[in-house]
């Protein structure tokens, strides 16, 4: 069985027992930096400019946090505990530079419409080679994403439920 690795916020580890009951979400839509432009045909195409990964991190746990002390407006390293996966056709994935090294990847292959575990062979640089499985349609790698990030923590004491709290990130 696979643990789940600390939260870390600018290098405070966070408890499990902080955490408790937590979802965390991403969203990489191009934040500000996506324009629709009307040509002089009238057709109309989208540029973006840039694109920044955003989290948030809700969770309620039976001990306060620790949250350390933020500098409003200096970034901070992010290291996340939600999971996200890239992948495709190929057992040879490309992995995003912006993934934890403290955490395993985790390798997942698609075989008659269902996931199977498949193991990670090899990983150089920023490629990961995985296991070939018969049948497999496609392969996925799952990591844990690690950003330097502008991020904002939200405080919520429930007396007699805990201690919840709420991180926003956005990729700095």
């Amino acid at each position: 069985m696979m643990t789940m690795p600390d939260l870390i916020i600018a290098g405070v580890h966070i408890p499990i027992e902080a955490l408790g009951d937590h979802n965390q979400s991403y969203d990489d839509e191009a934040a500000g930096g996506t324009a629709t432009l009307t040509l002089a045909d009238g057709s109309q195409i989208t540029q973006t400019r840039y694109r920044k990964l955003t989290t948030t991190l809700a969770a309620s746990g039976w001990v306060p946090p620790g949250l350390p002390t933020l500098v409003p407006g200096a970034p901070v390293v992010l290291s996340c505990v939600g999971r996200l996966a890239v992948g495709g056709a190929s057992r040879v994935i490309t992995l995003p530079a912006a993934r934890r090294g403290d955490a395993p990847l985790i390798g997942q292959a698609t075989v008659a419409g269902r996931m199977v575990a498949t193991a990670v062979e090899s990983v150089v640089g920023h490629v990961a080679t995985l296991a070939a499985v018969p049948g497999a349609s496609s392969y996925a790698a799952l990591y844990y994403p690690e950003f330097l990030a502008h991020v904002t923590i939200t405080r919520d004491v429930d007396v007699g439920q805990g201690f919840g709290w709420r991180l926003t990130a956005r990729e700095a």
